[in-house]
């Protein structure tokens, strides 16, 4: 059978689950090549857990149903789906860090700059995590777009002030050239340099 066509013929058997709160039939089937016994567990009430998560999702009147195969029999439905659960926390950390942090396209033809690309990269998404657990963001993604958006406008603030003070320093230079002035113009671009920077230090993150 295939697996649409089993899931009509279990249609009718569907509960729900004590354990996991979710409407399942369960189904024990032989693999066509090898020969073995899996078990089949079918839900029509399960989401994936990160858009369960989303604060204003629509969800649907009459949920898609799913279906998780194991080739232990002896496993529990909501062990089943627990272990599932588990895994697509790693579907999605691969997932993310391909989409938002550049993870396997590094171009170097080192094998040690590649393993230390692929570290980093799940290195600043164990801190995105860490900062999303602070910030309450409703995906990696949100904090991700943030924090850029935040690094970006800091880049701004800094390049235009490094126009300025070279800026001032042309325009000091000038003045007491003209004015046969021979201090140094260094303290008096460090004075302003430090008054400024408190106001452009990064507050975000450069990832």
């Amino acid at each position: 059978h295939r697996l649409s066509e089993l899931y009509q013929r279990v249609k009718p058997l569907f509960r729900k689950d004590t354990r996991t709160g979710l409407r399942i039939a369960r189904a024990t089937v032989t693999l066509p090549e090898s020969g073995e016994e899996a078990t089949i567990i079918f839900s029509r009430d399960y989401c994936e857990p990160q858009g369960s998560d989303i604060k204003g999702a629509r969800k649907d009147k009459d949920p898609k149903w799913v279906a998780f195969l194991s080739t232990d029999t002896r496993l529990h439905a909501s062990t089943i789906i627990r272990k599932y659960t588990n895994r697509w926390a790693i579907e999605v950390c691969f997932k993310e860090s391909k989409q938002l942090l550049e993870l396997g396209k590094d171009q170097s033809n080192s094998f040690n700059a590649q393993v230390c690309a692929t570290t980093l990269s799940f290195l600043r998404y164990n801190l995105l995590g860490f900062l999303n657990e602070i910030e309450k963001y409703p995906t990696m993604g949100g904090l991700f777009e943030h924090l850029a958006e935040q690094s970006g406008m800091v880049t701004y603030a800094h390049r235009l002030w490094a126009f300025f003070k070279g800026l001032f320093k042309y325009s000091l230079k000038c003045i007491f050239a003209l004015m046969q002035i021979e201090d140094d113009l260094s303290p008096f671009i460090d004075s302003i340099d430090q008054a400024l920077c408190p106001h452009l230090r990064i507050r975000g993150c450069e990832t």
